[in-house]
């Protein structure tokens, strides 16, 4: 009840303060299990990318452990969006069994793979956390991308973009579970993310 209550909150707050476009949302599956990837541009990224996803699929979401000391967020992030902390920088396995338990029990799972968020908006290298995941469920990936046009102000542009799942199938894991194979995941979930920004290329990426 309070996700429901706080889904349906931000989704007038965010209609209001932003000029914001939800698209591809017919790619979101109607039901568990799955692993929702976004790139991760603003700590407001948690309640604008959740906005797409229908209110009877509660994604759970992965978030640093400092967010969690504040009493205020900690309510907000446990009680209204599902979070669970991690140690970044750490071997947390204990963030990592219970996300894998998620996803087994035919939950939604969320996770910002950069592991922080990006000053330019572009898109940074995924950690390995992300494909581990995928490998151990076997599930799909519903990549999104959240593009801030015009900043956070007033009546700023923002898009949020929902990709076509990647299915597990196609993200060339075997019964070896080598490190080779979760590298090659990683780069196909991310380009699939990248895929879907509205930015322009990076100036040293752009043809001349």
């Amino acid at each position: 009840m309070f996700y429901t209550i706080a889904h349906t909150a931000v989704n007038i707050l965010w209609h209001l303060w932003f000029r914001l476009e939800l698209r591809g949302t017919e790619n979101v599956p109607k039901s568990g299990p799955f692993v929702f990837c976004s790139n991760h541009v603003s700590g407001l990224d948690p309640t604008i990318v959740c906005l797409g996803v229908p209110t009877r699929i509660k994604l759970r979401f992965i978030g640093k452990a400092e967010l969690f000391k504040n009493p205020f967020l900690r309510i907000l992030f446990v009680n209204g969006l599902g979070c669970f902390p991690i140690e970044r920088g750490t071997a947390d396995m204990g963030a990592l069994d219970k996300a894998i338990n998620i996803v087994k029990d035919g939950g939604a799972l969320a996770i910002f793979p950069e592991g922080t968020r990006s000053k330019d908006g572009y898109l940074q290298r995924f950690k390995s956390g992300l494909s581990l995941i995928v490998q151990q469920t076997k599930a799909d990936v519903l990549p999104c991308n959240v593009t801030y046009l015009d900043g956070k102000k007033f009546r700023g542009r923002v898009v949020v973009n929902y990709g076509p799942v990647i299915p597990f199938e196609t993200l060339g894991f075997s019964d070896t579970q080598s490190p080779r194979e979760l590298k090659g995941a990683t780069r196909i979930i991310r380009s699939k993310v990248e895929e879907l920004s509205l930015l322009p290329p990076k100036p040293e990426e752009s043809e001349d």
